[in-house]
């Protein structure tokens, strides 16, 4: 070491080669002739930059200045495994960083500068956990080299951890039940979600649409990102295309007419094919009860299955609880000559389903709804309104009949029997005659004015006997004789010429004044029966009436019977067959007769 004539510190070396031998310099055994380097090592070193080493290089005439390390480690990083799928990774990954210290130009721009050499081990940065989502450049840390050279290097990695997402949705909103009616069509949604740190891999596959007909069944929809991951979403689709069925029971069914006469409950019952959704919740209409009249009523009935198909029923009923209504009989002859018809008309009037039919029977004794005699009906449009009748004809024996009436609508509704009594007699010789007494008798449910007891009053004063006549016959044209006439009298008291001594005083007498008509009837015509109008003063009082005889010739029942007399007397207006009599008189007849002939 010395100083130059600048004074600066300089060191200066000589290499000295010592020779193995003449014939081999390097004493490796290779001749001096077929080396080409005969130095023992090569220097290293290219003073001259002729591309031979100096320890060889026969020309070098000067020593060159020893080079220095300028060139910088080089650090390369590498991941500690593969991607996990594709250029990404879906965890953390460990960086190793690996630093080396080449020989190079001393100045990298210019090729031909002197060669740096490498100053040696550079230091070996730390691993690099790579933890950030995202596509990231990762920097080590600085590498130097014993001249005091230092470098970075640098690895870019795509990490990915998050899975994708999926979703689907629906063509059409399923209903509450989670059913549809019709097909379906699943689109899917996916979605990679970029993390904090930065961007996500991205979405590499997912699901295409798919569309449903029928059936139940799922749907899986799958989203795969570019780092591999997926995620799967389970669409549970039921459909349901066919109605459900409604069947509507009706209670009570209908007659063969399709009405009813009483309230009506319509009931459905609902159901859906075994494969189907079922019947919804509330999804079957509750029973309806049809209480008012009217023609046609509409019940609807609904069936709503859980995919809301829907079915309905109607029902149409009919109700008519109101019956028939009746007029008043008519007679075309009444009396009737037993040779002789006589129509029965009655008007009849019903509001909904009309007059379907009619029947009478004769007598007290009621044979039943539907079992009378049948009776012509005759109404307009609609059946509401017309009238019943039929005809008695010349089959009847001379009598007094009670004809009942009843008509039925549609709906069987029965009206209320009308009754009236049709009076058949017989002009050819027929009379009847009668005179002298009877004793009323409050047993018998004998009317009269101070009647109180059989044979005498509460009070001790004896009753007197009633007094009668009458003699009633037809003349030859059939009509009563103009000399017909009938007397009833009656009186009971005592001292009823001294006001002031008088007890019980009561007067009744009935002189007619015209006589309708006379018939017979019962066992061998022993009974006749006339009616007509008359005049009564009764205590004094004056008034029209109508009276009702029946008397009974015992002698044409056999030859112990004894002759009886009933008279019913009534107010003018009312009617004898219905109607309670004011006055009545039944027994026998006493110290008299009544005679039937012409039978």
């Amino acid at each position: 070491y010395g100083q130059n004539i600048a004074g600066e510190s300089i060191g200066m070396s000589r290499t000295v080669y010592v020779a193995a031998s003449a014939a081999d310099y390097d004493g490796d055994n290779i001749p001096n002739t077929e080396e080409k380097c005969l130095a023992a090592e090569p220097a290293n070193i290219d003073a001259d930059r002729d591309g031979i080493d100096d320890a060889c290089d026969p020309e070098i005439t000067e020593a060159a200045p020893i080079p220095t390390d300028t060139t910088p480690p080089i650090v390369a990083g590498t991941p500690a495994r593969d991607p996990d799928h594709g250029d990404w990774y879906t965890s953390d990954v460990t960086i190793n960083w690996s630093a080396s210290d080449p020989s190079g130009p001393a100045d990298p721009t210019d090729p031909d500068s002197p060669t740096s050499p490498s100053s040696g081990t550079p230091t070996q940065p730390a691993p690099t956990i790579a933890n950030l989502e995202g596509n990231h450049t990762y920097t080590s840390q600085p590498s130097c080299d014993p001249t005091g050279n230092c470098a970075t290097g640098s690895l870019a990695l795509k990490l990915d951890k998050a899975a994708p997402t999926v979703d689907f949705v629906l063509s059409s909103a399923p209903s509450a039940d989670g059913w549809h009616n019709g097909p379906v069509t699943i689109t899917f949604i996916c979605h990679d979600p970029v993390p904090a740190t930065g961007g996500a891999s991205g979405i590499a596959t997912c699901s295409e649409p798919v569309t449903v007909t029928d059936g139940s069944t799922i749907i899986t929809g799958t989203a795969t990102d570019h780092a591999g991951h997926s995620s799967s979403i389970n669409a549970i689709i039921a459909i349901d295309q066919d109605k459900p069925t409604v069947t509507q029971t009706i209670a009570p069914s209908a007659n063969p007419a399709s009405w009813h006469n009483t309230d009506v409950t319509v009931t459905p019952e609902c159901a859906d094919e075994p494969s189907g959704s079922g019947i919804a919740d509330s999804g079957c209409s509750p029973p309806v009860t049809l209480t008012a009249e009217g023609i046609g009523q509409s019940v609807t009935s609904t069936a709503t299955d859980r995919a809301g198909n829907t079915a309905s029923a109607t029902a149409h009923i009919s109700i008519d609880k109101a019956a028939p209504t009746l007029g008043s009989p008519a007679w075309s002859a009444n009396p009737k000559a037993s040779s002789s018809t006589s129509s029965l008309t009655i008007p009849v009037s019903e509001n909904l389903s009309g007059v379907a039919e009619a029947e009478y029977f004769l007598g007290d004794t009621d044979p039943g709804q539907g079992n009378g005699a049948t009776m012509a009906v005759s109404v307009g449009d609609g059946g509401v309104s017309g009238s019943i009748g039929t005809s008695f004809g010349t089959d009847f024996p001379t009598g007094v009949y009670k004809v009942s009436v009843r008509a039925k609508d549609a709906a069987g509704n029965w009206s209320a029997v009308t009754s009236d009594y049709l009076v058949v007699y017989s002009p050819d010789g027929v009379r009847m005659t009668g005179r002298k007494a009877l004793v009323p008798s409050l047993a018998n449910g004998d009317v009269l004015p101070g009647l109180s007891s059989t044979g005498s009053t509460d009070d001790g004063v004896r009753s007197v006997p009633t007094r009668f006549g009458f003699n009633v016959r037809y003349d030859n044209n059939g009509s009563i004789h103009k000399n017909s006439d009938f007397q009833f009298s009656y009186n009971t008291g005592s001292k009823c010429h001294k006001p002031a001594e008088a007890q019980n005083c009561h007067s009744f007498d009935l002189n007619a004044t015209s006589i309708a008509w006379l018939t017979t009837q019962g066992t061998n015509n022993s009974t006749g029966i006339f009616q007509g109008t008359a005049r009564l003063e009764a205590d004094g009082v004056v008034s029209t009436v109508l009276f009702r005889l029946t008397g009974v010739d015992g002698e044409r029942l056999s030859a112990t019977s004894q002759d009886r007399l009933t008279l019913r007397v009534f107010s003018a207006g009312d009617d004898p067959n219905t109607a309670v009599p004011a006055y009545r008189v039944d027994g026998e007849v006493l110290r008299g007769n009544v005679k039937v002939r012409g039978q």
